[in-house]
């Protein structure tokens, strides 16, 4: 049987699928991570990995000589070289789609604690601060309905979004996109700006550009600072996209309302980090598809990927095409 390599929990359902096909040797990122000679000499055997954030490029693929594809237990996959799974032939597949329900909610949830002040207002009744009948115009928050809302990078989630916040909120949909969405602009009236209007303009200012070289703190200062002092903004797709020390430091100058983020540049986020000291900026700990539903349905089309890779297929969600047309 061919050997794959397991490095996430999944459900017995999907254990049991894997293991029908396949020798499937379960381990623990940080034991792949090592990459001492026991992971050497079992790697040399492996055809198929399945699981998430693991590193793989160049330094890792010269210890596999079989190895045939890798299954992200995700949408983004950005912890993958291309240029190097090209190179050693590796197909990359990935689980879009089935998590966009998901991470939407996580943004309204951020957009509604921050523009409500309900995360503030939690502890305001917690810590016995609600003392009297008459709440201070300090701590009134902004409405959603009928606001702008921003999105930098229209794909398949913020379309969706799009969607949410045109029909449920009547928000005026404004983006900015490598390339035009005409789908989005015929279901939803988006208009399609330059990135400089996007943050100028916006109310709501939602970043779901799929981190890459290029886009490695795009979201910067320069940027940061035209965007309206009432406004806020939500990082969702992946760290490193908005620079953390601008953000801090348009927070500190009071240039933005506040911030949502799921997401940061190091993950874990690092205890002396300083957007952890604001009042007005809501922290998660990258759980925007962290449902039992949707991490279900992600393991299940990763395990799937896997299987029709290894069989001879072409994966439904394979990222790298052009390694399948060498074969």
């Amino acid at each position: 049987m061919k050997k794959v390599i397991l490095y996430n929990d999944i459900s017995k359902g999907n254990l049991e699928k894997l293991e029908s096909k396949f020798d499937v040797i379960i381990l623990k990122r940080t034991q792949l991570e090592a990459n001492d000679t026991p992971i050497r000499k079992l790697l040399k055997e492996v055809e198929g990995i399945i699981g998430s954030k693991l590193i793989i490029n160049r330094d890792f693929l010269v210890y596999t000589p079989k190895l045939k594809i890798v299954s992200n237990i995700s949408v983004g996959y950005d912890n993958c070289n291309i240029k190097d799974f090209n190179r050693f032939n590796v197909m990359l597949t990935n689980t879009p789609n089935v998590l966009n329900a998901s991470v939407v909610e996580i943004i309204i949830g951020m957009m509604l604690s921050i523009g409500r002040k309900i995360h503030e207002m939690d502890n305001y009744v917690k810590e016995n601060r609600w003392t009297s009948g008459a709440l201070d115009k300090a701590y009134f928050g902004m409405n959603i309905h009928n606001k702008t809302l921003g999105i930098l990078g229209l794909g398949r989630i913020g379309y969706d979004l799009s969607k949410v916040c045109k029909y449920g909120f009547n928000m005026n949909i404004l983006y900015h996109n490598r390339n035009r969405n005409k789908k989005a602009e015929t279901d939803f009236d988006a208009e399609y700006v330059s990135m400089q209007d996007l943050f100028k303009q916006s109310d709501y200012l939602i970043v779901l550009i799929p981190y890459t070289n290029k886009n490695h703190h795009i979201v910067n200062y320069k940027l940061l600072s035209k965007m309206k002092s009432n406004a806020i903004i939500v990082g969702a797709s992946r760290g490193g996209i908005i620079k953390e020390k601008d953000l801090v430091k348009v927070l500190e100058e009071n240039l933005v309302a506040g911030a949502g983020l799921d997401v940061f540049e190091n993950e874990p986020i690092k205890r002396d980090n300083k957007l952890l000291g604001f009042n007005n900026v809501v922290t998660l700990p990258h759980i925007g598809s962290a449902t039992e539903e949707t991490r279900e349905a992600m393991a299940t089309l990763a395990v799937d990927n896997l299987i029709s890779g290894l069989e001879g297929g072409k994966p439904k969600n394979l990222v790298n095409i052009e390694v399948f047309k060498k074969e």
